[in-house]
């Protein structure tokens, strides 16, 4: 299995592109992991917005957008926290 990652930025957001060509699996399916359901919730939290493709034997896309108004509130946080 091989894996791409990819960031990108663009007309307010951030967003970024996890794909693999490994077994996919069926998005649609009422089974879901508890690493999906983590993924879900921590875009949820950050405004975002969460998007998976994926087909049994066919590989996986996960993109995250993640609105700039979050990334600003994001980096403030962690000056907060991460100042000496």
């Amino acid at each position: 299995t091989e894996a791409w990652i990819q960031f990108s930025h663009f007309e307010g957001e951030s967003s970024i592109l996890i794909e693999d060509n490994g077994v996919g699996f069926d998005p649609n399916s009422d089974k879901e992991g508890i690493g999906l359901e983590s993924m879900h919730n921590r875009v949820a939290y950050l405004n975002g917005e969460l998007e998976i493709d994926s087909q049994p034997n066919k590989g996986t896309a996960v993109t995250i957008r993640i609105p700039d108004k979050t990334n600003k509130k994001l980096g403030e946080l962690y000056e907060t926290h991460h100042t000496s």
